[in-house]
């Protein structure tokens, strides 16, 4: 059974989908998982967190899907995804949220995460202790060395310089009154070949839903993000660090790095030649989607549990 829901986190109306068990009876106080998008995606993740929502609904769990401000049907200017300062909060309000359905065990909440998401969901573990479990699949560590990554590889150091004087240049901007330089998400923020943005730009013409245009104070944002930081903090909270090997989108580094910075009780899997997309059957394939939910699913049914009561 699915339920639209509505919540508000700092005055921004935050929207989302609700999954309850079929067979849920008011004698049952479920553990439920709140589930966190990437970087300009929706709470469907392009199909992926509802193939993994369906899989933990069946298994029993009460799942929240939501999208993020400045994504999806939410509020706050559409690309505006300050992923290091409001995405958190966002997150933590979702907790209270599901904390409140008389559904929900408020003592048996778990939180996952894919790329972004996968790196708010550790950060957040880190602050916030209602989250007894945590996945981050495919997160990056660390925001400034995840945009440098990309803009070295495609451009070069110089190409790097240029885009930080941007971003400097319009950090000046804002503090004059003067609204944020838009640029295209592919391109212009995320460097890619330029004979693959034709192929980006169908694609995101095809998926309207996600955001193809920010703001370069996400970038701003994005640079001054170390969740890794955060990592040592996250224990005794169990966390899950998932990645593909062949991710071409975050490196595995970045999944390494999360894990070795954080305490026990942890875990890292790698999936050999797994993708960006994990959880996508479609991208990944079947065994290696299954194998990521899977990895997920035994995650929680280890720290969390349902009751009746």
């Amino acid at each position: 059974m699915q339920e639209a829901v509505a919540f508000y986190s700092w005055g921004c109306k935050i929207v989302g989908l609700l999954h309850i068990p079929d067979d849920y009876t008011s004698r049952q106080r479920c553990p439920a998982i709140v589930m966190s998008h990437g970087m300009a995606n929706d709470r469907d993740e392009s199909g992926q967190h509802t193939f993994l929502a369906k899989k933990l609904e069946e298994t029993g769990y009460v799942v929240l899907r939501f999208d993020f401000r400045g994504c999806g049907l939410s509020g706050a200017p559409r690309g505006r995804m300050l992923i290091g300062t409001e995405w958190p909060q966002d997150l933590r309000n979702a907790i209270t949220y599901v904390s409140s359905r008389p559904e929900v065990d408020p003592e048996r909440i778990g939180a996952v995460g894919s790329s972004w998401g996968g790196g708010v969901t550790a950060y957040t573990a880190a602050c916030d202790k209602r989250i007894k479990a945590a996945v981050s699949l495919a997160g990056p560590a660390s925001g400034e060395r995840w945009l440098r990554h990309q803009w070295v590889a495609q451009h070069g150091e110089d190409g790097w310089r240029q885009f930080l004087a941007d971003v400097a240049i319009d950090r000046e901007r804002r503090i004059q009154g003067e609204p944020s330089k838009m640029v295209r998400l592919i391109g212009g923020f995320i460097p890619v070949e330029p004979d693959q943005i034709p192929f980006y730009d169908e694609f995101l013409a095809a998926h309207p839903i996600m955001v193809s245009d920010v703001p370069l104070e996400v970038a701003d944002d994005v640079l001054f993000f170390w969740p890794e930081e955060m990592a040592s903090r996250i224990a005794p909270t169990p966390i899950r660090f998932i990645h593909g090997t062949a991710d071409p989108v975050v490196d595995p580094q970045e999944a390494k790095l999360f894990y070795e910075r954080s305490g026990e009780p942890k875990d890292l899997c790698l999936i050999k030649e797994g993708i960006h997309q994990l959880l996508s059957p479609e991208d990944s394939g079947e065994e290696k989607a299954n194998e990521a939910a899977d990895l997920v699913l035994e995650w929680f049914e280890k720290y969390l549990s349902w009751e009746e009561i």
